[in-house]
C-alpha cells in the first residue's frame, strides 16, 4: 500500500500565507489536515488513504494527478513513482513548487484544464484525481474522461475519489459554510456513469462509510483502459 504523507502544518501555513489567487484552497487544506477536530481530520485522511490503497504498486508508472491543488496527494504519489506530474488551473503553481521544494518535495506541475489535457495519446500509465471531477459541470464529464482515456496507454489506470451526497454530508458542508451543490455540480453517479461509458466497465468501486454500513460519504473507483 502506498504511504500517505501529509505536508507539515508549517508548510501548509506558508502556502496559505503565500497564495493570492487561490488562498481559500490552502486555508481549507490547513484546516482539514491539521486544525480540525480529530474525527474530521480522520475522515479527510481516510478518503486519501482509501484512494491510495486501490492504486497499483509500481515505480515505473508515469502518473498524472488531475487537480493537484495544494500538492497533498502528490506528496504521497511521489513515494509510489519517480515520475509524477500534477495539473491544476490556479495561477500560482510556481509558488507551490518553490515552497514544497524547500520541504524536500520536488513537484512537477502543469497548468491546464481537465477537459483539455496537454498529453500525447497513450503517454500516461495512470491518472489519479481526488475530489476534483465533481467540480466539473455534468455535461463536461464525458469530455474530461475521454481526454484521460486517450492519454492513457493500453491497460493504463484511472483512479478517482469523490464525495457521495446525502443529508449528513450536506449538513456538514453547510456547517462549515460550503455550498455543496453549487460547488459540486456533478454527483457521484454522474462521475461513475461517465467513466463506465468511456472505459466500458469499472474494475473496483469502494464506498467509505462514517460508521459500518451507515451513510457513505465518499467513493473511490479504479478503471482500466482495455
Amino acid at each position: 500500500m502506498t504511504e500517505l504523507v501529509i505536508p507539515s502544518k508549517n508548510t501548509l501555513t506558508e502556502l496559505s500565507n503565500s497564495m493570492y489567487s487561490d488562498h481559500e484552497k490552502y486555508d481549507d487544506a490547513l484546516w482539514a489536515y491539521h486544525d480540525a477536530f480529530y474525527p474530521i481530520r480522520k475522515l479527510y485522511l481516510r478518503r486519501l488513504s482509501s484512494l491510495l490503497r486501490i492504486l497499483p504498486d509500481s515505480r515505473r508508472l508515469r502518473i498524472v494527478e488531475i487537480g493537484s491543488g495544494s500538492g497533498i496527494l502528490m506528496t504521497s504519489l511521489k513515494t509510489l513513482s519517480d515520475f509524477v506530474i500534477g495539473t491544476d488551473l490556479h495561477r500560482e503553481l510556481g509558488v507551490l513548487r518553490r515552497i514544497m521544494k524547500r520541504q524536500g518535495v520536488d513537484l512537477d506541475l502543469v497548468r491546464c484544464d481537465a477537459r483539455h489535457l496537454p498529453f500525447a495519446n497513450e503517454s500516461v500509465d495512470m491518472f489519479v484525481g481526488a475530489s476534483v471531477m465533481e467540480h466539473l459541470p455534468k455535461e463536461d464529464l464525458r469530455t474530461a474522461v475521454h481526454e484521460i482515456h486517450q492519454a492513457l496507454r493500453f491497460e493504463g489506470h484511472l483512479a478517482l475519489g469523490y464525495p457521495i451526497e446525502n443529508f449528513l454530508v450536506r449538513f456538514f458542508f453547510n456547517r462549515i459554510g460550503f455550498d455543496f451543490r453549487r460547488h459540486h455540480p456533478s454527483r457521484g453517479e454522474d462521475i461513475r456513469k461517465s467513466v463506465r461509458d468511456i472505459f466500458g466497465k469499472l474494475r473496483k468501486v469502494e464506498r467509505l462509510c462514517i460508521l459500518p454500513r451507515l451513510l457513505a460519504f465518499y467513493e473511490v473507483m479504479l478503471a482500466n483502459k482495455e
